[in-house]
Order: C-alpha cells, then sequence, then structure tokens
C-alpha cells in the first residue's frame, strides 16, 4: 500500500518508464513500485523485423520502392542500436512523410494531386536514410535536454540541503 492511500482489493498499479535513473527512489521503496522488470531494447535482428512490420503496409499497398533491399534493412537495423520499437516506428514515419514531401513539394496548390491513389508514393531507400538522420537528430536533442534536465535537478538538490 502507497504511503497515505487506504487499500484497495484486487488493484495492481503499472508504471512504466525508459528513464529508471529519473525516477524518485523513495517510489521504489518497498511496498510502492517495487517489483521492477526490465524489457531491454531490440537487438539486431530484432530490429530488422520491428523495421520489416512497420514496412509491411506500405509494402502490401505498393508504397515501398524496389530499391530497398533485404541488405539495404539489414543494414538500417544494424546502424540503429539502441532504438526501440518506437523509435524504429517512428523512423518509419518520418521516411513516409519524407516521400510524401518529395512528392507534393511544388504541387500542393494543384488540388488534384492531393489525390494519394495516384500520386505514385513510394518510400525509397533514400527517403529512410533521411529519417535516420533525422531520427538522430532527435536523439541527440532529447539527451541535451535530459542531461539539462537532470542537472538542474541536482542543482535544485545542492540548493535544498
Amino acid at each position: 500500500m502507497m504511503d497515505g492511500y487506504n487499500a484497495l482489493n484486487n488493484i495492481l498499479v503499472f508504471g512504466t518508464t525508459n528513464r529508471l535513473d529519473m525516477i524518485d527512489p523513495a517510489l521504489l521503496r518497498g511496498g510502492r513500485f517495487e517489483v521492477q522488470i526490465e524489457i531491454g531494447l531490440p537487438n539486431v535482428q530484432e530490429r530488422l523485423e520491428i523495421l520489416n512490420y512497420h514496412l509491411e503496409e506500405p509494402r502490401k499497398n505498393g508504397f515501398l520502392a524496389s530499391n530497398i533491399s533485404t541488405a539495404n534493412l539489414q543494414q538500417l537495423a544494424s546502424v540503429t542500436n539502441n532504438y526501440s520499437g518506437a523509435d524504429i516506428a517512428e523512423l518509419v514515419r518520418l521516411a513516409t512523410s519524407h516521400a510524401i514531401d518529395l512528392i507534393f513539394e511544388d504541387t500542393i496548390t494543384n488540388l488534384d494531386k492531393l489525390n494519394l491513389e495516384y500520386a505514385n508514393i513510394r518510400i525509397g531507400w533514400n527517403d529512410l536514410i533521411t529519417a535516420f538522420y533525422q531520427c538522430e537528430q532527435i536523439r541527440r536533442k532529447r539527451e541535451n535536454e535530459i542531461k539539462t534536465n537532470k542537472n538542474n535537478v541536482n542543482d535544485d538538490k545542492t540548493d535544498h540541503n
């Protein structure tokens, strides 16, 4: 039972985070969130499976360019070390957005071009690589923000002692 709460029967509380180091240790003491189960990041084979899973729909609907080979996807899976399944899904979304942007770059004022059925959109290898670099920039920015926030928290703790 957590401090300040009455006992509730048949209630189980789960919490998830990808930054356990940012959780207040008081929450992890006995009687609170005391059981921790770590689900690690996917290995290279699992990342390849996740990539294929997220590219399955575009492939099935003819939106995947023929220049994306199994070797390309294996290469992408190998350079996405420390990517979660959500990170890989974001990479595919960014690649899709990039492919769409290229089609509509100069034609957004032509309403006939907005019909995606006839737009000839293909997610290509260049779209995936561009998305990978975008993801890397986003990841670096997030890491810098986390470091800054962590330093600010540590500064606050030292100021009050």
